[in-house]
């Protein structure tokens, strides 16, 4: 899927709609990278739901954040059930795959250093935001390892899972072991985003 830009008719030609500190704004055409960026935008079938995500060995233990800062882990905490909404197709618009965004936030999750790691889209440029649309995007695996579970594999590291490990999200090559496939294990939850 590719990103698409809204150009202006009339006396707005050549001005595109971008978004700049956090508000949409007709501006001139401007050959920059970050230009282009805040220019581009996605087609996306949301249909306003949220997702939970719950550890098969560890039951009562969820997904979740405990901080907003830039580069936050992810981790999976009892009892506290972390919101997720999911972009699809994802960031790098590959079919079938998807990307996490967490609501309360406004960041992604993505992969670094075999961390899951919760980042702001809007801090990346040049090569980096390559690397972030492609280690912030995923294929959810159905039934990979247990009826009825999903499995988060990378899209940029085949083979590679996310899984909990020290109560944190982690990004790991399957091992084939019956620990590393418990701990690769979520059960999804769908919730409908309540109306304002």
């Amino acid at each position: 899927m590719l990103a698409i830009s809204f150009e202006g008719t009339g006396g707005s030609q050549n001005q595109f709609i971008r978004h700049t500190s956090k508000r949409l704004k007709m501006m001139l055409l401007v050959s920059e990278p970050l230009y282009f960026r805040d220019s581009s935008f996605l087609i996306t079938t949301d249909r306003g739901f949220y997702y939970n995500f719950q550890s098969k060995n560890l039951p009562t233990f969820y997904w979740n954040v405990t901080s907003s800062l830039q580069s936050s882990p992810v981790k999976i905490l009892d009892g506290q059930m972390g919101k997720f909404c999911i972009l699809s197709p994802g960031l790098t618009g590959t079919e079938r795959a998807i990307s996490f965004y967490h609501p309360e936030s406004g960041k992604y999750l993505r992969h670094k250093n075999s961390h899951i790691l919760l980042e702001d889209i809007a801090n990346q440029s040049g090569d980096p935001w390559d690397s972030f649309h492609k280690d912030a995007t995923f294929y959810i695996q159905h039934n990979k390892y247990f009826p009825g579970y999903k499995a988060i594999e990378s899209l940029n590291r085949p083979g590679y899972f996310m899984r909990h490990s020290s109560r944190t999200l982690r990004l790991h090559k399957d091992d084939s072991s019956t620990l590393f496939k418990n701990d690769a294990s979520f059960i999804m939850s769908e919730h409908p985003i309540p109306e304002l």
